[in-house]
């Protein structure tokens, strides 16, 4: 069974659970998935990532359409730089610098969103 990701259905109930997230105004960060290594030999595995990404992004779209200027969207893909196959443990789990440049990518755009209300 798999989940159809482009339906208005699938969409309603994220974009609802989103909706009631918002009990203050506080910035929402949705993060893609990382790219993995696997990828390179598992073409279906790098389709599911690229469809869950767009249907992310399509969301916040939406979401940001309709008023909320405090969601936002990151393209997770970009986080473990152009080595990304060096920075997991089986090709899926990251590892300790998979992480780390994780935190690296981060720790500015958290610091930018957060900065007002860290005053």
């Amino acid at each position: 069974m798999e989940l159809v990701l482009t339906s208005e259905r699938t969409f309603s109930g994220y974009g609802t659970a989103l909706a009631e997230a918002r009990c203050c105004l506080l910035p929402i960060l949705l993060v893609s998935q990382i790219r993995l290594a696997k990828e390179a030999f598992d073409v279906h595995m790098f389709r599911q990532r690229e469809e869950r990404k767009q249907f992310q992004q399509e969301i916040v779209e939406r979401l940001r359409q309709s008023g909320d200027d405090h969601i936002h969207f990151f393209n997770g893909e970009e986080m473990l730089g152009i080595a990304y196959g060096e920075c997991t443990v089986d090709g899926i789990h990251p590892s300790d610098l998979g992480y780390k440049r994780m935190s690296e990518a981060l720790k500015p755009l958290l610091e930018n969103l957060l900065h007002p209300y860290l005053k």
